[in-house]
């Protein structure tokens, strides 16, 4: 099912059109298509394959790779970090050796991580140009904090294993994921507009 805020924004796209110049509607297209489209569907369809497999077996990978590198120091070296965190949870996760200390540990840092993180990278967001690029990506920040804090607040209901598994999840869906997915487009997105401007 199609996100009803992706119908409301192609809605407002449309009436918008006649109103704009050529590199304006470029700009606004990309971003619809790029940004809202292919966001959406890469993030639902990631969420969907995981959350099927639940009950499976599953091998999870944290490597990080220079493609994921969005070009500041800071924001690339943190997201280093949590590759090391992830790799370390995974590590423990696949040969079944986690024990409530290196839950602990785990949450303790992703806490941390989370909060400064998102906090340098809305800093970084600021040298932008477009404000619903930059709303978006502030939103998903406001997602990935909401499905933590539920994370945390499950916890005392679940066993070791469910914990296990949740975090796992949240690891890779939330947190590498939008690295992989959604930060690039920050690179991405910049160099675009100034190659418009440019032109």
């Amino acid at each position: 099912m199609v996100n009803i805020k992706i119908i409301e924004a192609m809605n407002d796209f449309i009436k918008k059109i006649s109103s704009m110049s050529a590199i304006e509607f470029e700009k606004q297209l990309s971003y619809f298509i790029e940004t809202l489209m292919l966001g959406h569907i890469l993030l639902s369809d990631k969420k969907t394959a995981i959350w099927k497999r639940q009950n499976e077996n599953v091998k999870y990978k944290a490597e990080f790779k220079k493609e994921y590198l969005v070009g500041n120091a800071e924001i690339d070296k943190e997201h280093k970090k949590l590759f090391e965190i992830a790799a370390d949870f995974f590590s423990e996760y696949e040969n079944h050796t986690i024990k409530m200390q290196t839950i602990k540990t785990s949450l303790k840092e992703l806490s941390k991580y989370i909060k400064l993180h998102f906090e340098h990278e809305e800093e970084f967001m600021g040298s932008l140009s477009e404000h619903d690029f930059i709303q978006r990506h502030k939103k998903l920040h406001q997602n990935i904090v909401s499905d933590f804090n539920n994370l945390i607040i499950k916890i005392p209901k679940l066993k070791i294993h469910e914990i296990e598994l949740e975090l796992a999840h949240f690891i890779e869906i939330n947190l590498i994921h939008h690295i992989v997915a959604e930060d690039k487009k920050m690179l991405d997105y910049h160099e675009k507009m100034s190659s418009l401007v440019d032109s």
